[in-house]
């Protein structure tokens, strides 16, 4: 009886190993059912030998180790795969990225800034909505935060302060503004730009970007703008001053490279940024959206953000049915082009 019992468990472990099998289709279950039944039957017969056999059970054994090896390697694998990257089991709500953008949108109005960029942040982090619109949010945002620098009362005397040479008294009342909460944003980016601009201590400047004692002086959603910005600030001291242009027409600046030009000189990162820079102050221009979508497809070998863009122009009711179907041809000729 007790040979009986483990032939048994032997054929149902079988069977239920025999789920792992990779060559299983899903598809055709009687076929999929006669291979299972197959290599669980080899088992139970080799199993009955091994019980028979005594002394040379061990032949038996070996032969269902040979049965079940790639089985077990199967099953080992996934369970070594659910360790490494574990499945995420939350519920699916394709409406909730659509709820988290109109918060966000919500909180701009509202002018709660801090809080709009804790959830551009936590978007960002967590790859969730349009990575495009995310960033264009951000720029926008930043851009409205800079220029209120220039506009804000409180900062008024700060600003006059600069105008006269003051630098340690502008700097001594940016720092008492800003060491009062909530953080006031628009000081300390003016402070960044009193640094870099008047100070000639760009170090300073990129010092105020990192945290202290675990609280930054910057929101860490405008950290990598801010230093965009001291970098600028840094290239603007170190051109040499215009020579009067009513004495020397030569020495006029050369005019901006247009996109085309700066992708015939590979500089597609500047062409990207000048781009996104056009799309956030005029979201409704199509061809500088498609424009984007070409340089990511064509230049960058990255049909996905391509896709992408163009899902989110798709979603963006600024555009005609006959844009659309127009943006995903190109892609599809940009898809057979890479092929």
């Amino acid at each position: 009886m007790r040979d009986f019992f483990f032939i048994l468990l032997v054929t149902a472990v079988g069977w239920w190993l025999s789920g792992y099998d990779s060559h299983l289709t899903g598809e055709d279950y009687r076929a999929d059912f006669t291979r299972r039944a197959v290599r669980t039957a080899i088992t139970c017969l080799l199993a009955m030998f091994a019980v028979l056999a005594g002394g040379m059970a061990v032949f038996f054994f070996a032969g269902i180790a040979l049965v079940w090896m790639s089985c077990g390697a199967e099953l080992g694998a996934r369970i070594f795969h659910r360790l490494v990257d574990p499945e995420d089991d939350r519920k699916f709500d394709p409406k909730d990225i659509d709820r988290q953008l109109d918060r966000l949108g919500l909180l701009i109005k509202q002018g709660r800034i801090h809080e709009a960029l804790d959830l551009c942040k936590k978007l960002k982090d967590s790859s969730e909505g349009s990575h495009l619109a995310l960033e264009a949010t951000l720029h926008r945002l930043y851009q409205e935060t800079l220029d209120s620098a220039e506009k804000s009362p409180l900062l008024a005397d700060v600003r006059q302060s600069i105008e006269r040479g003051e630098f340690q008294q502008a700097e001594a009342r940016l720092q008492q503004i800003m060491a009062l909460p909530p953080t006031n944003l628009p000081a300390t980016l003016l402070l960044l730009r009193l640094y870099t601009l008047n100070m000639s201590r760009p170090d300073k400047a990129l010092a105020l970007l990192q945290p202290v004692e675990k609280q930054p002086y910057l929101h860490p959603a405008f950290a990598e703008l801010a230093r965009r910005s001291v970098n600028d600030w840094v290239m603007q001291r170190l051109q040499p001053a215009p020579v009067a242009a009513q004495s020397d027409p030569a020495a006029v600046q050369p005019p901006e490279l247009s996109v085309n030009e700066l992708l015939k000189t590979s500089q597609f990162s500047t062409a990207v940024e000048r781009l996104e820079k056009s799309i956030a102050e005029d979201p409704r221009i199509f061809e500088h959206w498609l424009k984007l979508a070409e340089v990511y497809a064509v230049h960058c070998a990255d049909m996905h953000r391509a896709g992408k863009i163009i899902q989110k122009m798709e979603r963006t009711a600024a555009f005609s049915p006959e844009q659309i179907e127009h943006a995903k041809a190109k892609l599809r000729e940009w898809q057979k082009g890479r092929r």
